[in-house]
């Protein structure tokens, strides 16, 4: 059991520096006092590593920036590699294990006396919908920004200052508030992903049935693509960003190549 001090400022009880404590006794640790907050690099604690998760109390937060794992959380399996923050919620995750000798990134531990002020902040972390999908795949630009926060969460810890408790705090929900950033604009681009997928399929059956109409001479020509738009009820250039962000074509090359493709058939046949 690593031993507990006391933070005499705060009068709150803390893990000791991250240099001091094996990665695999994170989840093993009882805290005395009823706020607490940890963090450490990854790297500080290589191998590969499996054991099972029985704190039931704190939340986590991880930042892998290289290596791979694989856990238990809600009872479903999950993968974490480079650029991914997990957000595990007290008690759901029931085990872990890391899958690649090397692993760096960083891993933060606390419970909600540390984290909230007042009702309302226990309510946000409570109900942060983070939690609930537990690992966000990050891009570049995203991955900087909390490995900045990690470091500067991770240098905080380490020093003990003046004012130590509240700048973990704030840094602490700084995290939050860029991780729902990252995750709306994840969602949105997920849901213009769908759409423009659901419309690429809209695109391709209308023309299908266009192309049949054409060979089958119950219309002289070919409708354009601003024709088949408004038969779609959109705008020209929507539907030119739909189709084209999912199948690399343009409407337009689209019609071509099927048309070409008919020709080259009926050629074919006579």
């Amino acid at each position: 059991m690593v031993a507990l001090y006391q933070l005499a400022e705060s009068g709150n009880t803390y893990l000791p520096p991250s240099h001091n404590l094996p990665l695999s006794y994170t989840e093993q640790i009882r805290i005395a006092e009823p706020a607490h907050f940890s963090v450490f690099r990854l790297d500080e604690y290589p191998g590969n590593q499996a054991y099972e998760a029985n704190r039931s109390d704190l939340y986590k937060i991880m930042l892998l920036t290289k290596g791979r794992s694989q856990f238990h959380y809600h009872e479903q399996p999950f993968h974490a590699v480079a650029d991914c923050l997990l957000f595990l919620k007290p008690v759901e995750i029931t085990s872990w294990k890391n899958t690649t000798a090397e692993q760096e990134g960083y891993y933060c531990i606390f419970n909600p006396s540390f984290f909230a002020f007042n009702a309302m902040h226990l309510k946000t972390l409570q109900d942060n919908m983070l939690f609930n999908d537990p690992v966000l795949r990050l891009g570049p630009a995203q991955a900087a920004i909390f490995r900045d926060l990690f470091i500067k969460l991770h240098q905080e810890f380490n020093n003990i200052l003046q004012y130590n408790t509240e700048m973990l705090r704030l840094y602490l929900h700084i995290m939050l508030i860029e991780a729902g950033r990252a995750y709306d604009h994840q969602a949105a681009q997920l849901k213009a992903s769908s759409e423009a997928a659901r419309m690429a399929e809209r695109f391709q059956q209308l023309l299908e049935e266009e192309v049949a109409k054409v060979m089958q001479g119950q219309v002289l020509r070919m409708k354009t693509v601003k024709q088949l738009a408004d038969q779609l009820a959109v705008h020209p250039a929507y539907l030119n960003t739909c189709v084209k962000s999912i199948t690399g074509k343009t409407p337009g090359e689209f019609i071509k190549s099927r048309l070409r493709h008919e020709a080259l058939q009926s050629q074919a046949v006579h």
